[in-house]
């Protein structure tokens, strides 16, 4: 993000600043000074959890808390934003820059996460929501056949097979998706997980260094 004179990580957060941050903790890490380097990734998570919320989960309620009466005109913008988000949180937990590296399909995404959100997705029914919503929206902007997007109070679950049609409620879905990375902030900030800081390192080094 360009404001002004300056690039922005996040809206609290120039990019330069960002960087001098994350040298400082590979520095810490070299050193095995594990106290600060714990305090250095918190700050580093923090930041990352900021330009999330910025950028997707708080848009996304506020465009949901607009459209209340009229609600289908933000169905296939809400779902983008979800696909974003699902294949975000893949791209962290495995230390992807992209989610078809390191051997994986951009569908791994879909059958790893929507599974994680509701046990009862099959991984047939996470392929067809990869290849009738996900690619439908982004490559059409729409969805594929049979398969559909509804706010219908009646669909409280992500998914639901009625009859040939394979219905998806993008706002049960995005607040799943909000519970998942509210509970992988905390995991982060725990930093109990060795694998999982350096994957979100990883990531989060991606991001911050596309331009290098």
């Amino acid at each position: 993000m360009f404001d002004n004179d300056k690039l922005l990580f996040s809206a609290n957060n120039e990019i330069d600043h960002v960087k001098g941050i994350v040298k400082v903790y590979d520095s810490y890490v070299a050193q095995n000074e594990v106290g600060k380097e714990k305090q250095q990734f918190q700050q580093i998570a923090k930041i990352m959890k900021e330009r999330t919320e910025e950028r997707y989960i708080k848009p996304i309620k506020m465009f949901l808390h607009n459209c209340k009466e009229h609600p289908e005109q933000s169905g296939l913008i809400v779902m983008g934003i979800n696909c974003i988000l699902i294949e975000l949180y893949f791209e962290m937990i495995h230390g992807l820059d992209k989610s078809d590296e390191g051997g994986h399909k951009v569908q791994d995404a879909y059958t790893a996460i929507l599974p994680l959100l509701d046990p009862s997705i099959t991984e047939e029914d996470a392929k067809r929501f990869y290849k009738g919503i996900r690619c439908k929206i982004i490559h059409q902007g729409q969805t594929g056949l049979y398969t559909a997007i509804t706010y219908a109070e009646l669909i409280d679950k992500i998914i639901i097979l009625c009859g040939e049609h394979y219905l998806c409620n993008p706002k049960v879905l995005f607040e799943a998706l909000t519970l998942l990375y509210h509970q992988y902030w905390k995991e982060l900030s725990e930093g109990k997980d060795p694998i999982q800081k350096q994957n979100f390192i990883k990531k989060f080094k991606y991001i911050l260094y596309h331009d290098d």
